[in-house]
């Protein structure tokens, strides 16, 4: 342990820094590769809903917008807004049509999948493309779709 401060003392500040930096770098890719590889599978299991036929409309409405499930862009917002690093980030890339499911607990919910571009912690703008399951009440799961 000596023999390394002696060697951290002889480095430069700027190679000190880049040293700190190459190690935070590494700690997070690796933080994410073990949250991913050690998530609880019967959590997903438990709530991941099973797809069922979309709810039928009423005679005399055939637009998108008059049909029961609410808008997912009305409800994935919200949660993005409290949930992203930084809103002002935010870019749509688009969204698919809501495909009615039925959640864990018997509710009518809906399925989207949103494919949107936002700053990460480090101020990067990177794509992000994930699935929202939500029911009238707001979004109660988000998976990554990659």
């Amino acid at each position: 342990m000596d023999k390394l401060l002696a060697i951290w003392k002889q480095l430069p500040r700027w190679g000190q820094v880049v040293l700190v930096l190459v190690g935070l770098g590494l700690a997070n890719a690796i933080g994410n590769r073990i949250d991913r590889a050690y998530a609880p599978p019967a959590v997903a299991s438990s709530i991941a809903p099973t797809p069922t036929p979309a709810p039928a409309k009423e005679a005399g409405t055939g637009t998108w917008t008059e049909d029961p499930a609410p808008h997912p862009m009305k409800m994935v917002r919200p949660y993005l807004r409290q949930h992203l690093n930084d809103w002002d980030s935010y870019e749509d890339e688009g969204y698919s049509e809501p495909e009615a499911i039925t959640a864990h607990a018997g509710q009518p919910a809906w399925r989207v999948r949103h494919t949107y571009r936002a700053k990460n912690g480090f101020g990067g703008v990177i794509l992000n493309d994930q699935l929202f399951y939500y029911t009238a009440s707001g979004v109660y799961l988000v998976v990554d779709a990659r």
